[in-house]
């Protein structure tokens, strides 16, 4: 079944307009199911995942001997938790893999921020 993308009525599979509401059917139909509705991509999708990997990767630079690195991983996670919120409302596909990651960098970075005001204070 065909639905009109602007009134969203039930259309003929043939029909070149809406008869609900006169739209032609060239570029506002949508050919699905009711279950079959696929977000559009992000244009950060791609942006998501590359920054949460860089998240994750200055988060453990730190845990090596890095000095400050951390807060970088901190700072890219939470551009991607922001930018992955932006995408939500947008009703836009974001990159699951970049959410995660960014949220594995944040939190790693946190700990390491935290380990290292812990270990300068006992000093």
């Amino acid at each position: 079944m065909k639905y009109c993308a602007h009134c969203g009525k039930e259309m003929n599979e043939d029909a070149n307009y809406c008869l609900s509401c006169g739209n032609t059917v060239e570029q506002e139909i949508i050919a699905s199911s009711s279950n079959n509705y696929r977000a559009k991509k992000s244009r950060n999708y791609q942006l998501e995942t590359i920054l949460g990997i860089l998240a994750i990767i200055f988060s453990l630079l730190n845990y090596i001997g890095v000095i400050i690195v951390h807060l970088f991983g901190i700072a890219l996670g939470i551009i991607i938790i922001s930018m992955v919120n932006k995408d939500k409302k947008m009703n836009e596909e974001y990159s699951p893999g970049g959410y995660a990651m960014g949220i594995i960098g944040l939190i790693l970075g946190g700990v390491a921020l935290l380990i290292g005001l812990f270990s300068t204070t006992a000093l």
